[in-house]
């Protein structure tokens, strides 16, 4: 779906055209990755939303109730630690993260935006607003001449690492008001949308299940077979055996074909397959000689399920045995045996 299908536009106070999204209600979470609404505020005041799931990370902006975060003006304006107005060539900064003056922004915030004013200057000069942590930018943000009456305007800020603005000051002395009428937060957008944080999360398994997760989708086949002739005793013989290194729970199934042979009337051969050495009587496959003396043929095949239950080399063996005089004889000859692990699935719940 395109977002430009969940786009509204209006006109608001002042002429200025706001782009958001329609509301959509009783939506589910989806996980995309990158899939935040982008909101910024531009020159003549356009708030725009865009995004799409390809558009990479943004940030979200989050209008608040405006608030006085410094005035360095003299009590009782004073806002802030700060009372005196800044002098020429001076960088005064300002933390905006947590509570200060009167506002409180949250540890997420990533940019503001101020609603700025120079008031009394004593000189020409201009004013320049941007990170702490950042290199002071050639560019102005508010610019005055001497004794000019209070000059706001609209300004949008990164914050330092540790959440503070500077504001510089050229020339003169000049007392700066600074109000915060909204914050910009990594990814805090739209609760119907996961993060790409978030997604990331969720896929950094710990403990081998990122590998679980992979296998997951994929089964493992191993084959055991060729000619042979093993005789079967009363007790019951291991004919031929199959392994399967399985990494995580699961389910084995295993096939084999054989022939047998027995040398008396009426005497049987079974077979079965099993994890253990003796025959499993639950499993088995019966075949009775019906022939006098020369013997009779006949042909075995099934399949059994087994549950693996936790990861390692998982072993299945044929067990034949002669079930009858113990002079007979009886032969299992060119058994073939094949093992098909399918893992369980290793899911992600995204919650």
């Amino acid at each position: 779906m395109k977002h430009s299908e969940n786009i509204t536009t209006e006109t608001v106070a002042d002429g200025c055209v706001v782009t958001r999204p329609i509301a959509r209600h009783g939506r589910a979470r989806w996980a995309a990755i990158g899939a935040a609404v982008a909101v910024t505020v531009g020159a003549g005041g356009i708030m725009s939303a865009s995004a799409s799931i390809g558009s990479g990370e943004r940030t979200v902006f989050v209008p608040i109730t405006p608030c006085r975060l410094t005035d360095t003006r003299v009590a009782p304006e004073t806002r802030g630690p700060r009372a005196t107005p800044l002098k020429a060539d001076e960088t005064y900064t300002v933390q905006v993260v947590g509570t200060n003056g009167d506002c409180t922004i949250p540890a997420d915030a990533v940019g503001v935006s101020l609603n700025v004013t120079a008031e009394a200057p004593t000189d020409a000069s201009y004013l320049t607003v941007f990170p702490a942590d950042a290199p002071k930018p050639l560019a102005s943000n508010l610019n005055w001449i001497t004794n000019q009456p209070p000059v706001p305007n609209a300004v949008t800020s990164d914050l330092s690492a540790d959440g503070k603005v500077s504001f510089y000051n050229h020339s003169g002395t000049v007392n700066v008001i600074a109000d915060i009428v909204g914050y910009y937060a990594d990814h805090n957008h739209d609760d119907r949308y996961y993060t790409k944080g978030q997604v990331d999360e969720k896929l950094s398994l710990q403990g081998g299940q990122a590998d679980a997760l992979a296998l997951s989708a994929r089964s493992i086949v191993a084959f055991v077979g060729g000619a042979q002739n093993v005789q079967a005793d009363a007790d019951g013989t291991v004919i031929r055996s199959v392994s399967v290194p399985a990494p995580i729970p699961g389910t084995l199934v295993v096939d084999y074909a054989a022939s047998v042979y027995e040398d008396t009337l009426g005497e049987l051969v079974r077979c079965s397959l099993t994890q253990g050495n003796t025959l499993d009587v639950n499993y088995d496959q019966v075949f009775e000689s019906s022939g006098a003396a020369g013997g009779r043929y006949g042909a075995f095949s099934a399949s059994r399920g087994f549950d693996v239950n936790a990861a390692g080399t998982v072993t299945v063996n044929l067990v034949c045995q002669n079930f009858g005089a113990a002079a007979t004889t009886s032969s299992v000859l060119d058994s073939m045996m094949t093992a098909t692990f399918t893992p369980d699935p290793a899911p992600v719940t995204i919650t």
